[in-house]
Order: structure tokens, then sequence, then C-alpha cells
């Protein structure tokens, strides 16, 4: 009987280490922090304006910024994190299914939030959302680290 309750006992310790894991990959990996900084940010804003919290401005903030980094940090778009943070590659190669399950979620929050926004808040958003974009996707330069198109390559 005790070699019974030894097993189960160390099988609840990998299971809990397994997803002190998963919360640590994707908190340091997934965008959790960004999102959560963001979300910060717009409380803090709110707070200095003297303005009421808005909770599904909040929840898009978090959601949007989470997903952004998302989209940003995917291997077919960023190849580079192969050699700049080895950490965060392993994470979305060994964890995908965690990380495709935070895009879900925080699409699903995102269209939750989006519909309940006024006019205004949107337009704005809107209009900012292409710097944002540009910087996720460089719509300039090239990939090389020169400003003027690749021309530095012809030369």
């Amino acid at each position: 009987m005790e070699h019974t309750r030894g097993t189960d006992a160390g099988c609840v310790v990998r299971t809990a280490g397994r997803l002190a894991a998963a919360l640590r990959g994707g908190w340091w990996h997934g965008g959790v922090l960004e999102g959560s900084v963001a979300a910060a940010m717009v409380a803090g804003t709110s707070a200095l304006a003297g303005l009421p919290l808005d909770g599904p401005l909040l929840v898009l903030a978090f959601c949007g910024t989470l997903l952004v980094y998302h989209l940003d940090r995917t291997p077919a778009l960023s190849p580079e994190d192969r050699l700049n943070p080895p950490a965060r590659w392993r994470w979305r190669r060994t964890c995908g299914g965690q990380a495709a399950t935070l895009a879900g979620l925080a699409a699903l929050g995102a269209c939750w939030a989006l519909p309940q926004l006024r006019m205004r808040t949107l337009a704005a958003g809107f209009a900012l959302a292409g710097p944002a974009a540009a910087y996720a996707l460089p719509l300039f330069g090239s990939d090389d680290g020169s400003d003027d198109g690749g021309s530095a390559k012809r030369r």
C-alpha cells in the first residue's frame, strides 16, 4: 500500500511540475507578460486621467498585445529567434499546443471585447494599428539591417 501512495504522490508532483513549467513558459515566451504590461498601462493611464476603468478595453489591450507578440514570434515570421532567444524558440517548438491555446483564448477575448468599445475608441485604435503593424512586420528597410531597401548588398 505504501508503494502505491508514493507513486501517486510522484505523479502529482510531476504533473504539478509540468503545469508550473507550462505557466512559466506562457509568461516568459507566450506573450502573457507583454499583454499584462499593456493592460497595466491602460489601467494606469485611466487612473492618471481620472477616468473609470474600462473592462473591455483592458481585455482588448491584454489579448491584442498577446496576439501581436504571438504572431511576431512565430517561427515562420521570426526565424532569427533560433539564434537570439533560443529558450523561446524551444518553448514554441515543444509547447506549440499551449501557444496555440493561448492565442485562441486571446482571439476569443478580443472578439468579446471589440463590439463593446465605443466607435471613437475603435477609430483611434485602427489609426494606431498601422504604426503598430510596422513594428511587427517592417514595411520599409530590409532584413540585412540597412534602411536603404537592400541596396547596400548591391554596392
